[in-house]
């Protein structure tokens, strides 16, 4: 199966846009945190035309939900729901921390993967995640918002016995109540990364192949705390 995906990430400080077609990706990304607004749509516009794709011949718009900066999630959002409205598009949705995940599968074929993305507030957005058969991250539970020393895991037992890779800037920001902690769990690397729309490529190729896609008015973010912050 040949698909069209066009992927869309604005969750974090880096807007990344990436087109898969035929197999080949074309991908822009900016890192103007404040220019998710004015920088995504000509980002899309851009990507579709370097492969002369018009937006009507595409298989889904993917995105990611959240969590991440209130504004950019929001950006995000109402982007994707406008495209899939007006070109009646199937969308697929994915946590911007999944998708973090997959991009250490992809580049290490990580086994165990922790994510952190810096949630202000002296908070974190935190995931840990495994590989699947299918080679896809999977949670191993919830995502969670919570200040680094008071992060809560599912099993230290797990953690013990396996080597995991981590990634994201709520590392490098909060590096004594993140990086400090979890070394000791035989982390073997750290890659202080945003999300990015290759990866939610691969993410949404299995997605649409599972029929795992929503219709545009069902799109909603995800923002994991009550109070926001932009």
């Amino acid at each position: 199966m040949s698909e069209r995906i066009l992927a869309i990430e604005s969750a974090s400080e880096r807007c990344s846009v990436a087109l898969l077609n035929e197999g080949e990706v074309t991908v822009l990304s900016n890192d103007t945190p404040r220019g998710h607004a004015d920088n995504i749509l000509p980002m899309i516009d851009a990507v579709l035309a370097e492969q002369s794709v018009k937006l009507s011949t595409l298989d889904a718009v993917a995105f990611t939900k959240g969590p991440g900066a209130f504004t950019s999630v929001r950006i995000g959002t109402a982007v994707v729901q406008g495209l899939a409205l007006g070109a009646d598009l199937k969308v697929i949705q994915a946590s911007s921390l999944e998708v973090m995940a997959q991009g250490l599968i992809d580049k290490y074929n990580a086994k165990h993967i922790m994510v952190a993305l810096d949630a202000r507030m002296d908070e974190v957005y935190f995931g840990l995640y495994k590989q699947g058969q299918d080679g896809l991250a999977q949670a191993i539970q919830p995502d969670l918002v919570s200040k680094p020393e008071d992060i809560e895991i599912g099993s230290e037992f797990e953690l013990i016995n396996f080597d995991w890779h981590i990634t994201g800037k709520g590392f490098k920001e909060y590096e004594q109540g993140m990086s400090a902690r979890f070394r000791q769990f035989n982390t073997v690397s750290e890659d202080h990364d945003f999300p990015s729309a290759v990866a939610l490529v691969t993410v949404a190729k299995q997605k649409l192949l599972k029929q795992d896609w929503l219709d545009a008015e069902q799109v909603i973010p995800v923002y994991i705390r009550d109070q926001v912050v932009k």
